[in-house]
């Protein structure tokens, strides 16, 4: 992938809840050194859920993650990564109330150009 600006559009669907889908487009600056690591683009896993079984191989990286506490989780995903684009499909299953929710998300990122001054992220 190259460092730049890129628009990333995301689609979450959870079929049977009362909002059944959503979607999401955002910017972000990535800068060189985010993407020497593809485990940067995926979601963040929250503190309570552990990220196992990353594989990059090629363009394309899988993962699966699982999450304890008071609505467990088991999920994973898939992503394909290009030098102007890239997309990923994530699942997961969360416990509601003696239920299991199935959410499902598509992302879709292209790159849009140079970052402009006041998109770069902060120095750290």
């Amino acid at each position: 992938m190259e460092p730049g600006l890129w628009e990333v559009t995301s689609r979450i669907e959870v079929p049977d809840s009362p909002v059944q889908e959503a979607s999401q487009t955002l910017r972000h600056c990535y800068t060189a050194e985010e993407l020497q690591d593809p485990r940067n683009l995926i979601p963040r896993v929250p503190q309570e859920c552990r990220l196992i079984g990353f594989r990059f191989v090629g363009n394309r990286a899988t993962w699966s993650v699982e999450c304890d506490g008071p609505r467990p989780m088991v999920g994973g995903g898939e992503m394909t990564l290009g030098k102007l684009a890239y997309a990923s499909n994530l699942w997961s299953e969360v416990q509601d109330g003696g239920r299991t929710l199935r959410v499902t998300q598509r992302v879709r990122a292209r790159r849009l150009g140079e970052c402009m001054p006041e998109e770069a992220p902060p120095e750290r």
